[in-house]
């Protein structure tokens, strides 16, 4: 041991003077520090407090009401020191007892010298390994609750993103719809009443004013289906089921994929923010049909089972891969899952080779418990 290393401090109790003694000529032989002596349970409770030792050495039978055992279950709950039992009482039902207070050792006098060392040095170093164990759980605890109030602050976060989205688009659908929407109907009354006072023979100017009210109708068409997609009126008009119908009859007049639906609930049977984000999963889940999948038929089933709202998005295409499923690639997924899991939900997505995917989310009915 160098100079500059500190010695092990062991504390001994020990109600027999002689053996304390010879005690702490072994201890100093074999190069530890005694660190005191007590006579009684009290007494070793008091100075182990003062003198911080890193191990203790324990007679069962001592002076005053607390004997050795009990003794040793109050240093072991208050100072988390290992203890070593140095005792002639070998009956079972002191060992029953003393097995309780999960000590580091337990030697029967009289002992010999290499018996105390090796006793020792195994019980410190079986103390320092559950020391390192229990600073590493606390580390996991500590880590496990910081990554658990990450994951609600990213679920808060997300869920305040995907409102303020909505409010967003909501906004911006009434404004494509009230003001453009009304501007572009001015802009074909007027130009209906231009054709109306043109002269017959002025055949040019009369093309030109043709066009341009086909043009204004084209594009107040598509300024009423951009502010549909944005925020369907049907959606907060009708409900989910009606505006699952329109969102289908949309999808297959633009991409010729014919789409059903399939609902078996009432309406008013979820939140808003849940009929939402239901919505929201179908559109995304229609999109990555028609732009991955390869499907020609499309079925969306909403129904009610075990206290849940149970969405289906199934088609009959090349079947998602497993690792695709997986994946952190697609933001349509990720998405997809950020919806369902900020509604209180879960989404799981499977695929078969050849036959099709078929993406499920389960949100539970309000009042009924999360899924987990």
């Amino acid at each position: 041991m160098s100079p500059t290393e500190s010695r092990i401090r062991v504390f001994i109790v020990e109600d027999e003077t002689i053996v304390a003694h010879d005690l702490v000529r072994m201890l100093e032989s074999l190069g530890y520090e005694p660190a005191g002596t007590a006579v009684s349970g009290e007494q070793a409770l008091s100075q182990i407090a003062l003198r911080r030792p890193d191990i203790v050495l324990m007679d069962i039978a001592l002076q005053g009401e607390r004997d050795g055992i009990e003794t040793a279950d109050e240093i072991r709950r208050r100072h988390h020191l290992p203890v070593i039992f140095l005792t002639a009482l070998g009956d079972a039902p002191t060992l029953q007892r003393a097995k309780l207070t999960e000590p580091f050792g337990y030697l029967f006098k009289p002992f010999e010298q290499r018996e105390i060392h090796a006793s020792i040095e195994m019980a410190l170093y079986k103390h320092a390994m559950e020391e390192s164990l229990r600073e590493s759980e606390a580390k996991l605890r500590d880590s496990e609750a910081r990554q658990r109030d990450s994951g609600v602050m990213l679920q808060n976060l997300a869920r305040h993103l995907q409102d303020a989205g909505e409010k967003e688009r909501s906004r911006l659908a009434h404004e494509l719809h009230d003001e453009l929407g009304q501007t572009l109907t001015a802009m074909k009354m007027d130009v209906a009443w231009i054709l109306s006072k043109l002269p017959a023979d002025q055949s040019a100017l009369r093309a030109r004013a043709v066009d341009l009210a086909k043009l204004a109708d084209h594009t107040l068409k598509a300024v009423r289906r951009l502010s549909q997609e944005m925020r369907p009126g049907v959606l907060d008009d009708l409900g989910l089921p009606a505006a699952l119908e329109w969102q289908a009859t949309e999808f297959s007049e633009r991409t010729g994929i014919p789409c059903r639906v399939k609902t078996s609930i009432e309406e008013g049977r979820l939140t808003k923010n849940q009929d939402t984000a239901l919505f929201r999963i179908v559109q995304e889940g229609l999109t990555n049909a028609s732009r991955h999948s390869q499907a020609t038929a499309i079925d969306i089933i909403l129904e009610e089972a075990d206290g849940a709202v149970i969405l289906r998005i199934a088609d009959n295409g090349r079947g998602i891969r497993d690792d695709e499923a997986r994946g952190g690639r697609s933001l349509g997924l990720l998405g997809m899952h950020e919806r369902a899991a900020a509604a209180g939900g879960r989404t799981s997505i499977k695929g078969t080779p050849g036959r099709g995917t078929t993406i499920t989310v389960t949100i539970p009915l309000p009042g009924a418990e999360a899924a987990p």
